[in-house]
């Protein structure tokens, strides 16, 4: 049963689940009607907000799925309208929006996630996007993180946002904002799709351990370079050490044990 909730939206405990038919939409105009979203409370499926940009040009998604929070905020929105969101806590592939098809400069699309926002057509609006310790997108370097979209193109593909993105935070958690706008709906019906890149160009490294057992020692991988979350490392078997983790931020992406 949909449900128009004109009041605020107040999370104690638990997840609130909604499908594209019983759907939950937040009627106030009102920005600040949220409280309480998080971890373990938030939306899980598509949730419609209404917008009136007299009121309030901007609202922040409490969207997640599974154990997963994603929320989204939705900026500078250009029109009064109703605005849907959702956030999906799988490999974009899964919905057909494969991840190794990108352009450059994206060098890097996420394997794990994606978000949807959907709002009356040809509208604009901008968006900030999270990333948690799960996303997988850290590179040692922030501002190599981009905002991707699955554009609609002759071959449908990724491509970066907005090259002129504010990011801040660290290795576990932060926001990416795009500085730019973007157009709605790049697919009618659905919306727009959105996930995290990288510019960063991910390795193959191999330990060779001819310094130590040290992880973090750079010494201790053939090019002289420490993992980061984008690049894929081998173990050879016999190295002069085996490599041991003794602190709390090793990274890699993929281990192969030869």
């Amino acid at each position: 049963i949909p449900v128009d909730l004109f009041d605020e939206l107040r999370f104690i405990s638990g997840i609130l689940y909604t499908d594209d038919v019983n759907i939950l939409t937040l009627s106030s105009s009102q920005d600040d009607i949220v409280s309480g979203a998080g971890n373990g409370n938030f939306v899980d499926g598509p949730i419609n907000k209404v917008v009136k940009v007299s009121t309030s040009d901007e609202f922040n998604f409490p969207v997640g799925n599974d154990s997963r929070f994603g929320n989204v905020l939705l900026s500078g929105i250009g029109s009064d309208g109703t605005y849907q969101a959702e956030y999906y806590n799988n490999n974009p592939l899964n919905d057909g929006y494969d991840p190794s098809v990108y352009n450059s400069p994206l060098e890097f699309v996420s394997e794990n996630e994606y978000w949807r926002l959907l709002g009356p057509a040809f509208t604009t609006g901008s968006i900030t996007l999270r990333w948690d310790a799960s996303s997988g997108i850290y590179s040692g370097d922030i501002n190599d993180i981009r905002i991707a979209e699955w554009r609609d193109l002759a071959t449908d593909a990724w491509e970066e946002l907005d090259n002129t993105n504010l990011a801040s935070g660290n290795e576990t958690s932060g926001t990416v904002e795009q500085q730019t706008t973007f157009t709605f709906n790049e697919f009618a019906g659905t919306g727009n799709i959105f996930t995290l890149g990288s510019v960063y160009v991910p390795q193959l490294l191999t330990w060779d351990g001819s310094e130590s057992s040290v992880w973090n020692d750079p010494d201790n991988w053939n090019n002289g370079v420490v993992p980061t979350q984008l690049d894929d490392i081998d173990i050879p078997a016999a190295m002069p050490n085996d490599p041991v983790i003794s602190i709390n931020n090793a990274a890699c992406k993929a281990i192969t044990s030869l």
